[in-house]
């Protein structure tokens, strides 16, 4: 009897098969390979050993046999997803939706259907995607002939049946920690056995792209193992770097402490979640980086993942932690400020295998990819999922985390944390109170890495915080005219506003009234080698103690290493005032204390429209700024104290227009609003129906979810600014017939032009193009600014902008 195929390709000019029985065990290894270290073993293998059942079928064969001579064929027109699913359900679900078998039968028929592309387990048209897959007609899927030829060619039922009992076991235990860590919460319980799905659906997507690429290629691909060895190397080097520094100040002793801190808690305390908590300019990236090397050398973590919320501060922050990294090849950065030159395609496609995997060592990407890969429905980001386990994830300015998320991301994080072995760390110097939410985070005991030492903590107090909010609030012109007041008194401004609009306001009117001075603005209407530029000619005139003023948006509030001696923040969040305070007087430049003031404009002076969160922040900075007036002493008479953050957040996350938000309502194409919380949970809105309800125990509507799930609503385009000569010269590529008739030319200018890109909104895009100030080729790759709506100060300018 002839095998059946699941691949054939053409190497050096000869056919190459592999057949069913080979691919399948293959992705059963490496999946189960993938969840070992969670105990998950036996579940990812039996998964990846039936996923494809239906391809055991003549109707694929011949669709395989066709598409290889390279016959016109509908790529995915012959159904081989659903047999593994029909054979598990008819064979092992008892509809009993609290049986461990139906648990267990559930989680792998999921896994099976969906490693093509999620499904939902209940729509939300009130139907089932388990039974949509049993009422397929059998005939039509070659069903009986499928699992015929599978049982006879891969596996007996008496080996999956003993496989099955063995995966049993492992959901049954996983499900008994959840149930002992969080009670009888029925939506809690339901979200993380939905996050356990996600991860076996993960390793088997992951098994199965791989060895596909494998046997296509006829190459193994470099999935690195990461031994005690590679660890011990990297802190043995990161030692001898960190010695070379100077101890001499208050500071840098402060900070070496800190340091020496993180790396004796990291040999100690095993897996969990912890917090690192340092007040700004106290050396958070080098801390994190020696706990986490630390802390995998001694406990054989696989990898280490840095999160960084903010694009503003990544480039800053990757380059310190890649100046301690001995071994670059085991570093991958995962977002889009990273622009390579690739000298092969070899090398261009071992960069692209690293971000779709996350297998090296270290990685460093971004809070959306991290939500992504945990929500989102695309399968390049649930690949990535079973990366996280065993992992070191160490996520910066956690407080940047969208309110909207907060619910799924602290569940989360509790599912990696205490069942897929990893280890998490919320590092900040304004930690919000995740613990005291409705699905609160689970923090390890004792849950700082760094515990508050008065002596220590006091060296980085620099600045003081003075209100100046008035119950009206003032305009852009009194603000101008304090600013210029205060700049007689000091070497150097900062100002930091809540909105572009209003921060271009001020920076127009200061620069008349100011103009002895040296005046900045930066925004994100600046491209990102505006920005640097900018920066680069800010600290020159900060450094020369030349008379400086800089108007910006909020993205200097973090990882931006300058230094000023004076700052006015219009009000906002208490995290965000704290962070405008790391950016003055910021390593002791001025001796003393320096003044940080918080002002409000007028409601004509600043329009937030539809930016709720900040009106929310600002309500609750002005409760806490109300009551520090009145009585200090509760707040350790500090603004910036970790009871006054304490007191900030409990106000903010009991505000109403942020509290109905951490579920993440989400308005659905058939009109009605619903929590994606709840459609990744118990889903109790849609899984009553009478005919399956107690029949199931997976009623999440997964793909829906996914499909929804967007970091940040705004719809925005990618454009590139003709902001210089090199920015110019690129443009002029990406419109030459080469790069019309040649792809790689077309992708390497594109990526050389990341730098010089912005994000426009829908409306500022419509408007553009009314004006005819957009350009683009026909294929709609990239999207280019006329030079007359770009301002060599202050970047995109759409209204009045003919210069």
């Amino acid at each position: 009897m002839a095998k059946n195929l699941a691949h054939i390709t053409e190497i050096g000019g000869k056919k190459i098969e592999q057949s069913v029985l080979t691919h399948s065990l293959n992705v059963a290894n490496y999946a189960a390979d993938k969840l070992k270290s969670m105990n998950l073993y036996h579940t990812a293998y039996l998964a990846g050993l039936l996923h494809d059942m239906g391809k055991c079928t003549g109707k694929y064969q011949n669709y395989l046999e066709k598409a290889s001579r390279g016959e016109n064929v509908v790529k995915g027109s012959v159904n081989h997803t659903f047999c593994g699913c029909i054979y598990l359900l008819q064979h092992y679900h008892t509809g009993r939706p609290q049986g461990f078998d139906t648990m267990t039968c559930e989680i792998l028929a999921y896994t099976i259907g969906s490693h093509h592309g999620e499904f939902d387990c209940v729509t939300l048209e009130n139907t089932s995607g388990f039974e949509h897959r049993l009422n397929k007609d059998a005939a039509e899927i070659s069903y009986d002939e499928a699992v015929r030829s599978f049982l006879a060619e891969c596996a007996s039922s008496e080996e999956i049946d003993r496989l099955f009992l063995l995966a049993q076991n492992e959901i049954t235990a996983l499900f008994q920690a959840f149930k002992a860590c969080f009670g009888k919460d029925r939506a809690q319980i339901s979200f993380l056995m939905g996050l356990t799905a996600r991860m076996v659906l993960s390793a088997v997507i992951d098994g199965d792209r791989r060895d596909t690429a494998e046997f296509m290629s006829g190459s193994k691909l470099d999935y690195r193992d990461v031994s005690k060895a590679l660890w011990s190397d990297q802190t043995a080097f990161f030692e001898k770097r960190i010695a070379s520094f100077a101890a001499a100040t208050p500071i840098n002793r402060a900070r070496n402490h800190f340091s020496e801190q993180c790396r004796d808690f990291a040999q100690n305390y095993g897996g969990g979640i912890y917090r690192l908590t340092l007040p700004t300019g106290a050396g958070k990236t080098l801390s994190a980086l020696r706990y986490a090397l630390y802390h995998a050398k001694t406990y054989g973590k696989k990898r280490i993942l840095f999160v960084i919320p903010l694009l503003s501060i990544l480039e800053q922050n990757s380059a310190v932690i890649r100046s301690y990294i001995q071994d670059q090849s085991i570093l991958t950065e995962h977002h889009s400020n990273v622009v390579k030159t690739f000298e092969t395609v070899k090398e261009l496609d071992r960069y692209e295998l690293l971000t779709e995997t996350w297998e090296s060592p270290i990685i460093i990407t971004t809070l959306v990819q991290l939500l992504n890969t945990l929500f989102s429905d695309k399968t390049t980001a649930i690949r990535r999922m079973s990366a996280l386990s065993n992992a070191i994830i160490v996520i910066d300015e956690i407080q940047s985390l969208p309110k909207k998320t907060t619910n799924m991301f602290t569940m989360a994080l509790n599912f990696l944390a205490y069942a897929c072995g990893a280890t998490i760390v919320l590092s900040s110097a304004t930690q919000p109170c995740f613990d005291e939410t409705v699905m609160p985070l689970k923090y390890s005991v004792p849950a700082d890495i760094v515990p508050y030492e008065k002596e220590s903590f006091e060296v980085f107090k620099r600045t003081k915080i003075v209100d100046k909010t008035s119950p009206y609030g003032i305009s852009v012109e009194e603000l101008t005219d304090f600013s210029a007041d205060l700049l007689k008194t000091v070497s150097s401004l900062l100002i930091i506003c809540n909105t572009k609009e209003s921060a271009l306001k001020l920076y127009i009117q200061l620069k008349q009234q100011c103009s002895e001075y040296r005046v900045f603005h930066l925004s994100a209407s600046m491209c990102m080698a505006h920005r640097t530029d900018t920066l680069v000619r800010i600290n020159s005139g900060l450094k020369n103690r030349e008379k400086t003023l800089c108007i910006s948006t909020q993205l200097v509030e973090a990882g931006v290493d300058f230094s000023f001696e004076s700052v006015i923040r219009v009000a906002a969040g208490m995290d965000n005032i704290a962070q405008a305070s790391g950016r003055c007087n910021r390593s002791n430049d001025f001796g003393g204390i320096c003044t940080v003031y918080v002002v409000n404009f007028n409601q004509d002076a600043e329009k937030l429209g539809m930016l709720h969160e900040i009106e929310a922040a600002q309500r609750c900075a002005g409760l806490l700024l109300h009551r520090f007036t009145q009585d200090p002493k509760p707040y350790a008479y500090d603004l910036l104290s970790a009871e006054s953050m304490a007191q900030y957040y409990q106000f903010l996350f009991n505000d109403i227009d942020i509290k109905g938000k951490f579920s993440y309502p989400q308005k659905l194409s058939y009109g009605t609003t619903e929590n994606l919380f709840d459609l990744l949970a118990d889903n109790r809105l849609h899984m009553e129906r009478p005919e399956f309800k107690g029949r199931y125990f997976l009623n999440q509507s997964f793909k829906t979810a996914g499909e929804c799930f967007k970091v940040f609503d705004e719809n925005t385009t990618e454009v590139i600014v003709p902001y210089n000569a090199e920015a110019k010269e690129i443009i002029a590529d990406l419109f030459s017939q080469k790069a019309a008739y040649d792809a790689g030319f077309l992708k390497a200018c594109i990526e050389k032009a990341k730098p010089y890109t912005v994000q426009i909104f829908e409306y500022q895009n419509r408007k553009l193009q009314e004006y005819g100030m957009l350009s683009s080729e026909n294929q709609g790759h990239f999207t280019v600014l006329n030079e007359q709506c770009y301002n060599a100060e202050t970047g995109l300018v759409i209204e009045n902008f003919i210069f």
